[in-house]
């Protein structure tokens, strides 16, 4: 992990989204989109002691989905898509 985000960091620009998600509890929304926050954060400390500035990092906790898997994704920006202009 922490030669990802010594990687990541090195990028002048961008920022990284880490998608969470968690395989359960089946029955509880806010419990499975806490576990997938837990996830997410701990993926973000450990990138951001690879380098990787914290204030770069955004984290998106979706709790349980249907593939009901313990995961978390990396996107770095080039992989995002670009938003939408505001109207």
């Amino acid at each position: 992990m922490a030669e990802i985000g010594r990687r990541l960091g090195n990028r002048a620009l961008g920022r990284v989204t880490l998608v969470a998600q968690a395989s359960g509890p089946v029955n509880d929304v806010s419990a499975a989109r806490r576990v997938s926050l837990t996830h997410a954060l701990v993926v973000k400390q450990a990138l951001a002691a690879g380098g990787l500035a914290e204030n770069r990092i955004d984290v998106r906790a979706l709790g349980r989905t249907a593939e009901a898997e313990d995961a978390v994704d990396i996107l770095p920006a080039e992989a995002q898509p670009a938003s939408r202009p505001l109207r």
